[in-house]
């Protein structure tokens, strides 16, 4: 976006995980963990 407030968000180091949850009757759910990656030296 080019406003600095998102700035950590434009240049971060992001992992995710995922899964669908099917039930019968009912749409599907996708969960999600994003986390952000920290390099502590």
């Amino acid at each position: 976006t080019g406003d600095e407030k998102y700035a950590s968000l434009e240049t971060g180091v992001w992992v995710a995980a995922g899964h669908f949850i099917y039930e019968k009757g009912n749409p599907p759910i996708v969960e999600y963990k994003v986390s952000k990656v920290v390099h502590k030296s």
